[in-house]
């Protein structure tokens, strides 16, 4: 169908639950006409968590330092830009159309486009119930956008892949996708400008992994503990902090 409607050579592999989708390109990002300059106001060193039965447990140190001007000097080519949001509309495509009784068996789609040329990948990872809600109106935009979980950097591997040979596949469960999200969470609040620096770190971290617990109903969850390696303090909230008092069963 990519090949066919939209002209688009693209890999497909569903791993379990996970849908590999991967778009070979060439000159994934170019030089920007002008540079977008930002505020770096924090230095984020550790940024981790795991589950184990019945809790989270992270680590965080992110630390305050001398506000300076970060540029971006690159963005991504427009014209590959619009090819990855053409492969959402051949997503929805597929995913709303495939039979009631299947589609639960696709729970998350991973998709990557890999610049065979220079070595680098940007790599978007979504849950299929929060396109869902998008589709209906039952989260906007924006909020869809925080929990699509992006990430980009250099791959020597990529170079000369054209089918996705390079990647290591697997079934993403929901407790992994979910301490991804904290994670990319975490990095999108202190990257935002207008975030003071005497900010009460522990309680923007604390409101983070207890809101994504809540967004993707992990009612198993009865405790989330953190160390702030910053301050060399460990933070407990407890199942009533997260759940409140009518924590349903």
């Amino acid at each position: 169908m990519a090949l066919k409607d939209y002209r688009l050579e693209l890999s497909a592999r569903l791993v379990g639950s996970t849908l590999w989708l991967y778009m070979p390109v060439t000159d994934l990002f170019i030089k920007a006409p002008e540079p977008v300059k930002y505020p770096e106001k924090f230095k984020i060193l550790t940024n981790n968590g795991e589950f184990t039965e019945n809790s989270f447990v992270g680590t965080y140190h992110i630390t305050p330092i001398t506000p300076k001007d970060k540029s971006q000097d690159y963005k991504i080519n427009k014209d590959i830009s619009d090819k990855i949001g053409t492969i959402w509309k051949l997503i929805r495509r597929v995913l709303f159309n495939i039979d009631p009784s299947q589609r639960d068996d696709i729970k998350f789609v991973i998709m990557v486009a890999g610049d065979v040329k220079n070595g680098f990948e940007v790599k978007q990872t979504f849950y299929y119930k929060d396109l869902k809600k998008v589709s209906y109106g039952l989260i906007n935009i924006w909020e869809f956008q925080h929990r699509v979980i992006q990430d980009s950097g250099l791959s020597p591997l990529v170079i000369g892949d054209k089918t996705g040979r390079h990647l290591e596949y697997y079934d993403l469960t929901l407790q992994e996708f979910v301490r991804q999200q904290i994670e990319y969470r975490v990095s999108l609040k202190f990257q935002k400008p207008e975030v003071e620096q005497n900010v009460d770190i522990n309680e923007e971290v604390g409101k983070i992994v207890a809101a994504t617990m809540q967004m993707y109903e992990l009612t198993h969850i009865d405790k989330i503990q953190f160390q702030n390696m910053e301050t060399n303090t460990t933070v407990t909230l407890s199942s009533d902090d997260i759940w409140g008092k009518d924590k349903k069963k």
